[in-house]
């Protein structure tokens, strides 16, 4: 997968207001959290957990962008 394409980095950037440490920053927390939630979906005991888990990596994609 290409990340030039899968990033705003319009989006992130605002976001971060310029601060391209700050973007870093943004960028491995959301890796950190995408891998811990990928783990959390491929042991959801329920639907209601699978569910809780997709939303919160949707909320953290929708913050990076």
């Amino acid at each position: 997968m290409n990340l030039a394409k899968a990033i705003d980095y319009t989006h992130l950037s605002t976001q971060a207001g310029g601060d391209e440490a700050l973007m870093r920053e943004v960028l491995e927390l959301f890796v950190s959290h995408g891998e811990q939630v990928l783990e959390a979906l491929s042991t959801a005991p329920s639907a209601k957990e699978w569910h809780d888990h997709a939303h919160s990596l949707k909320g953290s994609a929708r913050g990076v962008g």
